[in-house]
């Protein structure tokens, strides 16, 4: 992963069962075990993408965690709905709900 070179992490697109499709990079250490590893969620503000979390993800990876950073709803390559209802706080946490079960995540620690 070079903070300087985007292609560099593991991109992700995937529908939800929420119907919406959401862009995120997934990085996992090298040592990933699926009922150990602890899942870092970070999520991003106003206006931003992934790539403001590029220098923390690294480093946390190489510390052994597993590093998951949507595009959140209406940024970079997620869908971008015309409705602002789609935007209220109990869809955008269905959306990360439904993110993390698609990746087989119980628990998650978040950061913003």
């Amino acid at each position: 992963m070079d903070p300087s070179n985007p292609t560099t992490f593991d991109h992700r697109t995937e529908s939800l069962t929420t119907g919406r499709t959401y862009h995120f990079v997934d990085q996992v250490p090298k040592d990933f075990d699926p009922k150990r590893t602890t899942t870092l969620l970070c999520l991003h503000g106003f206006p931003d993408l992934w790539y403001g979390w590029r220098y923390q993800i690294g480093p946390w990876v190489r510390s052994g965690y597993r590093v998951v950073v949507p595009d959140m709803l209406g940024y970079g390559g997620t869908d971008k709905p015309q409705d602002p209802s789609d935007y209220s706080t109990q869809r955008l946490c269905a959306d990360l709900a439904a993110l993390l079960d698609l990746l087989s995540v119980q628990r998650a620690v978040s950061s913003r």
